[in-house]
């Protein structure tokens, strides 16, 4: 299952070098995002746009850990704030 901004952006070898973690990992990360994004269905949480690369790419492994994804949404919530 390829996300299609990964088919527009990168070859398969460039995708394949920028995988940080196991397919495993990534197989249970794919899991976890259908159950939070069909939770956020439910509900009327809208998803920011903005962002939703961030948590592609974190269930995809090219973020490894969940700091790194955390430090990359305060980055850019940080910069909405200051502008």
């Amino acid at each position: 299952m390829k996300q299609s901004h990964i088919e527009d952006n990168e070859s398969n070898s460039e995708f394949l070098n920028n995988v940080k973690v196991s397919q495993e990992e990534i197989a249970k990360r794919r899991i976890l995002h259908k159950h939070v994004l069909g939770s956020i269905g439910v509900g009327d949480s809208p998803i920011n746009p903005n962002t939703r690369h961030i948590f592609n790419d974190f269930v995809e492994g090219r973020i490894a850990t969940t700091e790194e994804v955390r430090e990359k949404l305060i980055k850019y919530y940080s910069q909405i704030k200051n502008e």
